[in-house]
Order: structure tokens, then sequence, then C-alpha cells
């Protein structure tokens, strides 16, 4: 998760901040990101609890997750910010 982190600082930052601009009078300090790093490891490790495998899969599934899916979160995060801020623009047209 800290990696994740490290890596998506900048976009993270971006994304709180848009996000807390669509909800409208919310801090950025105090906006709960939904789709922060943590909760979607989080997300993939209790599924991964929840399915009937040997460990040596699991730990593959992990490896994987870990190699394609989280370390792209970033790239993720970068399109989010895209899609919301077209989205904040349309809103202001309104």
């Amino acid at each position: 998760v800290d990696k994740v982190r490290t890596d998506c600082q900048t976009a993270l930052l971006n994304l709180d901040r848009r996000i807390c601009s669509l909800l409208e009078d919310v801090d950025v300090e105090e906006c709960e990101n939904p789709m922060q790093p943590e909760t979607v490891i989080e997300a993939f490790w209790e599924s991964c609890r929840d399915i009937d495998i040997k460990p040596g899969i699991r730990q593959v599934l992990v490896d994987l997750f870990e190699k394609y899916v989280a370390l792209d979160l970033k790239y993720l995060y970068e399109d989010l910010n895209t899609h919301l801020s077209k989205q904040i623009l349309r809103q202001d047209r309104i």
C-alpha cells in the first residue's frame, strides 16, 4: 500500500480535490476518498480470503495483483481525474 500511495500521490491528491469539488463544501483534508489504494487493496484481500483455494494459488493471485493491478492504479486515478474534470466543467456550465 505504501508503494502504491507513493507512486500515486499526485494523482490521488488531484482526485481528492475533484471529489470534494463535486461534493461541495467538503474540505480536502476531511474528504474520505472511497477509491484510495487502501480500500482497493483491502477489497482484493477480502475477496482472496473468501476463495477456497490452496495457499500457493492464493499467493500467485496476490503476486499477479501486485504486479499488474496495484502498480497501475496510478493510471486509473489519472483517468478518473480526467473524467471528473469533464463532469465538473459540465456542472459549471449548467
